[in-house]
């Protein structure tokens, strides 16, 4: 299994020495390794995935609950078309995700209200 991390350019500007930064991505690693178990979340429980500053980056619900996610992939939250994207990739690495409404549809202009 391979986990994946995203570095954005900020992150690599505000670190000014090597071992800064590979401190940084080690940590963001171990963060990312301690919470790998819980991606295949519990029918009965929803975790929260927040960042290192406690900014809420995404909600886990259970299959059965959440009419956004299908087969482990978000849908969009207007017309309901099921996104290239797991619920695990990043909000980063998605078009048309909007923080705190969820998945937006990821064909830009293209979306209609079924």
């Amino acid at each position: 299994m391979s986990i994946y991390l995203t570095i954005t350019e900020q992150d690599v500007l505000n670190r000014p020495n090597d071992s800064d930064l590979g401190e940084f991505v080690r940590n963001r690693y171990w963060t990312e390794k301690k919470y790998e178990n819980f991606k295949d979340y519990d029918d009965e429980k929803f975790f929260i995935i927040a960042d290192e500053t406690g900014l809420v980056k995404g909600i886990h619900l259970p299959k059965e609950t959440d009419s956004y996610v299908e087969n482990g992939y978000d849908k969009c939250v207007v017309c309901g078309k099921v996104s290239p994207y797991h619920t695990t990739t990043s909000i980063f690495e998605r078009i048309g995700y909007v923080e705190g409404a969820g998945q937006g549809c990821f064909q830009q202009n293209k979306c209609v209200n079924n």
